[in-house]
This record gives C-alpha cells, sequence and structure tokens, in this order.
C-alpha cells in the first residue's frame, strides 16, 4: 500500500470513528489552494477540523507527532478560509486522528482539541 492509499484508507477509518461518535461530514479533502483539511465535521456546539495521520507498523513516532507547527498552521490557515467562505457561526477547535496500521489490523487515537491557531 503506497502513501496515498493509506491516506485513503485512514480517513476511511477516521470518517467512520468519528460518524459512529455521532459527529456529521461537512466536508472532506476541502481545499484551500495547495493547502488541504482532511475531515470537517460538526457536533452540536463544535464545528471540527480534522486532521488524519497514518502510518505503518512498527513506526519511530506517533502519527500525532508529524503535526508539526507548520502543517498546523496550513490547516489553521484553510479553516479560516473555510469558515470565512461559508459563515459558520460554531466554534472551531483541531483534533487530529492517529492511526497507526498493521496489516488489516490498526490502532486509531481520538485527540480532541489537539492544537489551535497561534495568534
Amino acid at each position: 500500500m503506497n502513501t496515498v492509499e493509506l491516506g485513503k484508507k485512514g480517513e476511511d477509518v477516521a470518517l467512520a470513528f468519528l460518524s459512529g461518535k455521532g459527529l456529521k461530514l461537512v466536508a472532506r479533502n476541502w481545499r484551500y489552494g495547495h493547502k488541504e483539511i482532511d475531515l470537517i465535521m460538526e457536533d452540536e456546539r463544535f464545528l471540527r477540523i480534522i486532521e488524519v495521520r497514518c502510518l505503518k507498523y512498527p513506526g519511530v513516532v506517533s502519527p500525532f507527532e508529524t503535526v508539526g507547527y507548520k502543517k498546523q498552521q496550513f490547516v489553521v490557515l484553510a479553516a479560516e478560509k473555510f469558515v470565512s467562505f461559508y459563515k459558520t457561526q460554531k466554534e472551531v477547535v483541531f483534533d487530529v486522528v492517529s492511526i497507526v496500521f498493521n496489516g488489516e489490523h490498526y490502532r486509531l487515537k481520538y485527540i480532541e482539541n489537539a492544537f489551535g491557531p497561534l495568534w
């Protein structure tokens, strides 16, 4: 499985997991220029901007640890454009779904409020 296939599989797994928690999909792979938001979902209170990170087992780091400062800022900028375009009134939070695949098995970790804009 190449990186693109792994990413799509991870997004599918994350979407199923989050939908099972009652979140509603607003957009998937929303783009602003070359910046992309993997999943945009909402619950009763928040608009959730979700970065999905996947790695194959064994890995040196957790997928969550690969969401560095630069990636966070790209996601925040894209989220600002999404919110201004769609005029959402909900509070925006930034979550990460971290998935480690080992063949067909996986370990998923959902980190709510994983990062935020640094104003």
